[in-house]
């Protein structure tokens, strides 16, 4: 209680200070005035009795000082004093101090915006409650290439994991849906979301209006309730609050809003609309143990690790496989299990580790400013060291020296950290313009939150400390052995400068060969050939209304309207290359067996006549299809010449039958066509394709894709022809869609380049200063050295050849962490090491010659030293 009250008495006092002090000058003065009374009545003179009685008191100002010790927060008070006075000091200096605002601006403000990314995105994923107690099922097949990580599971897994609530507290799963909204002037596409009861309850999120779905409004032939997406709704109703409970068409079937959900939480799936998924319970019994067709996610009880979670699927899927359910004994020998990943981890995906090298990239830019500004106050320092060796002689501590000279770092750092947020609050907006999609991120805001905010106070306290506390040390050592040992310690000073210069060249050299390795892997990318043709092709999808194409004979009547409107080199697919989705599927080949019961897997695809005379795939062999390939002719399909020389190496696969998952009849091959690249130009799975006559399918496509060598609106209009109440969506070239592909690479490429020209320059400034400085205090030397018969050209070599020497030094010590480094970039790269030789050594000859430049003008100056001037002034 005491110690509770001495502190609250040492705050108050901290804001009381110089009333205080009034009050006691005048408590001494009154008690001084009555013990000299009480001295002049006993008969001593007055004079005589006063200073008796100051005596006895003591002096009024020296009392006050220990009475000021045993209130307030002295050490705190005088560190006030210290950074007034620092930045009087530094006002007084407005070069110096602009200098190290602006380096710190531009490292702090860049840390900000993009830590301000990385936590939106992997840290607090915006419209999802603590993301790290949210896990993603899938599935897992480890002897199939391409489905070790299967994002998706089936309705019996769903179900049982829905079941367990002693791990899971709450389970949903989503299956994702088009739909065109035909309410409007015009017909809308909207990207809708068929989700359990329980979605919205795993995400955390909640309803600006109205409410969520119940478990009765999650069954099947439940009424047909709506949820809308915020944006949708501003979309749609214009932001009208009493747009729930109105009615809405979806394909021409009437939905009733109960709910808007909060912004955020929409860019999970590009959500506009949520509809009840209401599973039957055939959906979710044995015969569907193998179908994957449902996304699904699980929120951890509190207390429960990802672990456990994992622990417990393993254990079920082995309880899965030895139940004899259908299916069991063809995926055993597969090495097939259920498992999880993290919420962060399913979503963002390819995403993480570029925006993690970002972080770290812009961490270094932080490292070589610091550094840079720590080599500015050891020249600030070494100018003031004899006022700091008086300051010493007059009997300051070194803890005052030290708070003295720290003082100024504070401020410095201070000012540099509003710059910093001031310049990442208004650069996050531009950044975020130019910004690429890249797979699947949430709403960003350009404005850095109060998590953003706090990383960005902490970095600039390390930041004061990494560029203070050295110069500080320094300076405080340096006056108190400034008069006897200033020349050895003037040497050891630039010693430690040098070391500062050599280390941000070192991290400098680092991120310039990042920046090289990434800018020769993404030209080799883009020189890869996708096996296709994509200049001048457009692009748009048309999804299906399920109550009205219903039978394959409508769709088709569509498909062959469609094309009848579009120029000549169009086509019709279930898919295009680089959409983001590409289905698979099991096949036989007629007259063979397979040793582990399971036939083998390929890509599917569905086409119509003229699809590869519109993408350009050559044709390798056979035929192509025709008009003439339809229902009720021999069915034919085509394959690619991967899927040739996999299945029929040294054979003729044409004439040979395949039966594909869910066909009752087989088709005979007639025709190889080229391989194509399906999603990624660095990477191919290596399966072939297997192409079907869109003509000739027996099957309900819920969605296709429409390509042509014409317009847009060449495709709107040949769809409007069709069915006018149908929308389009994602209208766009192919070029776009391979270019997307290569959008995180190029970000990372970009702001990795931006990075390593800013450290670039600060290493630049960090040399030329160091050699100026050097110069500086070398001037007798070089004018001893002039005088003994040195020309400008020797003067000139020797103080470029400090600079090279410190170059190379950090350029070897660079090489060493790069070299340290490669492994983890490598990941990034497409064909090209880590350590490449010939990036790593433009980079490094790039150092060479900036060190030759940042030391020319010092060098200049050096060899036009007068060696009479110097050695007069000696």
């Amino acid at each position: 209680m005491r110690l509770l009250r001495r502190t609250v008495s040492r705050i108050a006092a901290l804001f009381s200070g110089e009333s205080e002090d009034q009050q006691l000058a005048m408590e001494f003065e009154v008690n001084i005035d009555l013990l000299t009374q009480e001295y002049v009545r006993a008969g001593i003179d007055p004079g005589e009795a006063r200073r008796l009685a100051v005596l006895k008191f003591g002096k009024p100002s020296s009392t006050l000082e220990v009475c000021r010790e045993h209130r307030g927060f002295p050490r705190l008070e005088a560190f006030a004093r210290d950074l007034r006075y620092a930045s009087r000091a530094l006002w007084k200096s407005p070069g110096f101090s602009l200098a190290v605002v602006v380096t710190l601006a531009i490292a702090i403000g860049a840390n900000t915006a993009i830590f301000s990314l990385v936590n939106q995105v992997l840290l607090q994923p915006a419209g999802v409650d603590h993301p790290e107690r949210v896990l993603s099922i899938r599935e897992h097949f480890g002897k199939l290439a391409g489905l070790e990580d299967l994002g998706a599971t089936s309705g019996p897994a769903f179900a049982a994991i829905r079941a367990q609530r002693t791990l899971f507290e709450h389970t949903a799963a989503m299956s994702g849906l088009d739909a065109t909204y035909t309410g409007g002037a015009a017909p809308q596409h909207l990207q809708v979301a068929a989700v359990s009861a329980e979605w919205f309850e795993v995400m955390g999120a909640r309803p600006a209006y109205g409410r969520t779905f119940t478990p009765e409004e999650d069954e099947p032939n439940a009424s047909r309730v709506a949820i809308l997406s915020y944006p949708a709704w501003a979309k749609l109703f214009g932001s009208d609050p009493s747009a729930v409970n109105r009615k809405i068409e979806l394909d021409l079937q009437p939905y009733t809003v109960i709910g808007v959900m909060k912004p955020g939480i929409e860019w999970l799936n590009n959500v506009d609309v949520w509809l009840p998924l209401a599973l039957s319970s055939a959906d979710v019994g044995p015969k569907e143990n193998f179908n994957q067709h449902l996304l699904v996610m699980s929120r951890l009880r509190p207390g429960v690790s990802p672990e456990r979670a994992n622990a417990w699927l393993k254990l079920f899927s082995k309880r899965v496989l030895a139940s004899g359910v259908p299916g069991a004994k063809e995926v055993a020998p597969l090495d097939w299990y259920i498992f999880s990943k993290s919420f962060v981890s399913a979503t963002v995906g390819d995403t993480r580790t570029p925006m993690l090298f970002m972080l770290a990239a812009v961490g270094i830019v932080l490292l070589i400013a610091s550094a840079n500004i720590a080599g500015l106050m050891l020249a600030r320092n070494a100018a003031r060291s004899h006022e700091l060796a008086v300051q010493a002689a007059l009997g300051a501590s070194r803890g005052r020296l030290l708070s003295r000279v720290a003082a100024e770092s504070v401020v410095l750092a201070g000012f540099g950290t509003i710059a910093g947020l001031a310049l990442a609050w208004t650069g996050m907006g531009i950044f975020l313009n130019r910004l690429p999609m890249i797979g699947r991120l949430p709403t960003l805001d350009a404005h850095p939150d109060i998590r953003a905010v706090c990383f960005t106070i902490a970095i600039a306290a390390t930041t004061a400390s990494l560029f203070g506390l050295l110069p500080a040390w320094k300076a405080s050592d340096a006056s108190f052995g400034m008069m006897s040992g200033g020349e050895r310690i003037v040497h050891a000073r630039q010693r430690t400068r040098s070391a500062l210069v050599i280390i941000e060249t070192a991290l400098a050299l680092v991120l310039m060969v990042a920046a090289g390795v990434l800018l020769k892997s993404f030209t080799l990318l883009e020189q890869v050939p996708p096996g296709f043709d994509t200049h001048n092709v457009m692009t748009a999808g048309v999804s299906f209304s399920a109550s009205r194409y219903n039978d394959v004979g409508r769709q088709i009547s569509f498909y062959r309207t469609v094309l009848d409107h579009l120029p000549a080199e169009s086509a019709i697919a279930s898919d295009v290359p680089f959409s983001g989705g590409m289905n698979a599927g099991e096949f036989e080949i007629r007259g063979r067996s397979y040793t582990n019961g399971r036939p083998p897997h390929s890509d599917v695809r569905f086409v119509s006549p003229g699809y590869f005379e519109t993408l350009r795939i050559p044709l390798k062999r056979g035929r192509l299809f025709s008009a003439a390939d339809r229902i009720g002719t021999e069915p034919v399909a085509l394959i690619d010449e991967n899927m040739a020389r996999q299945f029929w190496p040294g054979e003729d696969p044409i004439g040979k039958q395949i039966r594909g998952q869910g066909f009752p009849s087989w088709f005979t091959i007639v025709g190889v066509v080229g391989h194509i690249l399906q999603s990624d130009l660095a990477f191919d799975s290596g399966r072939g394709t297997l192409y079907y006559g869109l003509f000739q399918s027996s099957r309900i496509l819920p969605f296709v894709a429409i390509l042509t060598r014409g317009s847009s609106g060449a495709i709107s209009a040949a769809i409007a022809s069709a069915d006018p109440t149908e929308s389009t969506f994602r209208n766009e070239s192919l070029s776009d869609r391979v270019a997307a592909s290569l959008a995180s690479r190029k970000l990372l490429l970009e702001l990795l380049s931006c990075f390593a020209a800013i450290a670039l320059f600060l290493c630049t400034l960090g040399l030329y200063s160091v050699i100026s400085y050097a110069v500086r205090q070398r001037n007798r030397e070089i004018g001893v050295r002039v005088a003994l018969g040195a020309g400008r050209a020797t003067i000139s070599r020797m103080i470029i050849g400090d600079g090279l020497r410190l170059a190379a030094t950090g350029a070897i010590l660079g090489l060493a962490i790069a070299g340290g480094l490669a492994h983890t970039i490598e990941s990034q790269l497409y064909k090209v090491r880590a350590f490449d030789i010939p990036t790593t050594s433009i980079a490094a000859l790039t150092l060479v010659l900036l060190a030759v430049a940042a030391s020319f003008f010092p060098a200049r100056r050096a060899a036009s030293v007068d060696p009479m001037s110097t050695l007069r002034c000696d």
